[in-house]
């Protein structure tokens, strides 16, 4: 049993790594890559930059107002392998091959001279990878409830699945640049030979831990959840349009969303453009990873202590101070002291929000 119990934690934590080195890949190294490679040389480099950029911030946008609707499909999915086992490979899967374009230049039509072709062919495939994303997201983290009926379990996948995450995210970060110059053509700079080959990495780490997390996990049977109501997607609109706490914490967690977004896709910039040496970059991937080894562990020990809103509360103060260092200097030392602050009570706040949920 607990040989099990232990396959099932692991293959969850694994599956959780992958998860976000999709993540920090597609919503942070992307945008580097895009500033960077993807129309490097063209006469209309300028505007193709902020023409994608733009398409990327406004799909993300909308995807927002369609993930109740997501949600909605996958709960009322019943297939012999479960609601989230299929949507998590096929998600995974279909969202890997499609990060593998994106970190190309569209086979030649990035830097072609008809923009217009590109930026439909863009649009149509960055909201398949979208779209297959958010299935294979909602799913994920949707399978915590399933995998165990009792809430120490649960408490202790989802501790599992953040130490995994943090091992993803801020392993990416430290290793994104370094990877990138080994496969670029000489291995002394940045350049598009080397950003294809993190994608395809990327992709590989998150198609495999998806398939090792349906093979490693089990949805446990439940007669209340089997004979809970369904609900459709109206349903859920109205819960939301109805529920004043519901939507104050859907709107906080938008905010928040937004906001961690913008700072993780623009911090390579600041090492590049404000500290002048990207290679720096690596040590906010270092930083949030000791932040995480330290913090994630002792997260239940805090939040029996001291509860929930106070280990919350404390990581938000921490992040603001985060973002005022980043503000008063532009050295080495205060961004490292910024990092300090900002990034390590992030696996913090996520472990609140899930084990709110669940």
């Amino acid at each position: 049993m607990k040989e099990g119990k232990m396959k099932q934690r692991l293959s969850y934590a694994f599956g959780a790594l992958g998860h976000d080195v999709y993540y920090y890949s597609i919503s942070t190294f992307f945008i580097a890559f895009v500033t960077a490679q993807m129309f490097a040389g063209t006469p209309h480099e300028d505007a193709m930059i902020a023409l994608v950029t733009s398409l990327v911030v406004i799909i993300r946008l909308i995807e927002i107002i369609f993930d109740p609707i997501i949600g909605s499909i996958i709960d009322n999915t019943h297939t012999r392998w479960g609601k989230f086992k299929p949507w998590l490979v096929v998600g995974g899967i279909m969202s890997s091959l499609m990060i593998m374009l994106m970190f190309s230049d569209f086979f030649g039509l990035a830097k072609s001279d008809n923009r217009t072709l590109f930026a439909i062919v863009f649009i149509i495939a960055f909201i398949i990878l979208d779209a297959f994303y958010s299935f294979k997201d909602i799913a994920f983290w949707s399978m915590i409830p399933a995998l165990s009926e009792k809430n120490s379990e649960r408490e202790t996948l989802g501790t599992f699945a953040r130490f995994g995450s943090a091992i993803g995210a801020q392993g990416a970060t430290i290793l994104a640049i370094p990877i990138t110059i080994f496969f670029t053509k000489g291995g002394h700079a940045q350049g598009a030979r080397g950003f294809f080959a993190f994608g395809v990495i990327a992709a590989l780490v998150q198609g495999i831990s998806a398939l090792v997390t349906a093979w490693g996990t089990k949805e446990q049977k439940s007669v209340i959840r089997q004979e809970g109501t369904k609900t459709n997607t109206l349903d859920v609109f109205k819960a939301l349009l109805k529920n004043d706490q519901l939507m104050w914490l859907s709107l906080s967690y938008i905010l928040f969303a937004i906001a961690y977004v913008a700072t993780t896709a623009t911090l390579i910039l600041n090492f590049t453009f404000v500290i002048g040496n990207a290679s720096l970059y690596s040590i906010t991937g270092i930083v949030g990873f000791i932040g995480s080894i330290i913090l994630v562990p002792m997260f239940p020990i805090l939040a029996k202590k001291f509860g929930r809103r106070k280990v919350l509360t404390g990581a938000i103060i921490s992040m603001l101070l985060g973002y005022l260092l980043f503000v008063l200097g532009s050295s080495v030392a205060m961004t490292v002291a910024g990092l300090i602050f900002l990034t390590a009570p992030l696996s913090t706040c996520f472990l609140v929000s899930i084990n709110d949920n669940y």
